[in-house]
């Protein structure tokens, strides 16, 4: 009951104060910022490099160590074509291959590839 209490006099009464810069930058920094979808391999497996700041697209090395980004999910679509070629499995592995290629192992400092089944706080702790 008193959480209910709670919970409806901090909707009922919005807080006021606006948090300054420092405050919010301070909650970003304390959390693990972790960015679930990324298209990024089906650049990288045309030749984008990750690491510096890219001219085209949202996201490269940079912007993610800007962000703060603790944790990328990269994703890969493979379009129609590529099932009517029979050719779906090649672009998938092509896509996953430059994630190997063109990111972890050309940037070994930083991200790291997390393996399914170990423990996710590893791979943020480094």
């Amino acid at each position: 009951m008193v959480i209910w209490v709670a919970l409806f006099g901090a909707l009922a009464f919005p807080q006021s104060r606006k948090p300054s810069q420092a405050e919010v930058e301070k909650v970003h920094r304390s959390a693990i910022l972790i960015d679930t979808h990324k298209d990024v391999p089906m650049r990288t497996a045309r030749g984008m490099d990750f690491g510096p700041r890219a001219a085209t697209g949202h996201t490269d090395l940079v912007r993610v160590r800007e962000g703060g980004v603790g944790a990328v999910f990269f994703s890969g679509y493979v379009a129609r074509g590529y099932a009517a070629k029979n050719q779906s499995a090649h672009r998938a592995l092509e896509m996953i291959d430059s994630v190997h290629r063109e990111i972890v192992e050309r940037y070994p400092e930083r991200p790291r590839l997390q393996p399914p089944a170990a423990p996710r706080s590893s791979a943020v702790a480094a």
